[in-house]
């Protein structure tokens, strides 16, 4: 279950999971460098119109939306993506074996 928690910053939250996340510390990922990520959950999750940067962390994930975005129309897509994510996998999104992907 992926809980969701507000940032000081009113354009980004936090995306709690029981799971682990991250087990190599934590990184950040922009939109502006997608053609860099390897990574395919990574990839994928900054292809999603307005999600502008994600922070990757032992057990969360913070996303940044673009401004214009509204949070109503973003959270309930990022929630079913992670809860995907984890109904098909047992490893973590970031680990060492992971992160060249």
């Amino acid at each position: 279950m992926i809980q969701v928690e507000n940032t000081p910053n009113p354009n980004s939250l936090k995306f709690l999971s029981e799971f682990k996340i991250s087990v190599i510390g934590t990184e950040e990922f922009q939109k502006k460098d997608l053609d860099k990520h390897k990574n395919k959950f990574v990839k994928e999750l900054l292809q999603i119109n307005g999600v502008e940067l994600i922070l990757l962390s032992d057990n969360f994930i913070t996303v940044k939306k673009e401004q214009n975005i509204k949070w109503e129309a973003l959270k309930p897509t990022i929630i079913s993506y992670l809860n995907d994510y984890f109904q098909n996998n047992s490893e973590p999104i970031l680990s060492k074996k992971t992160k060249k992907k």
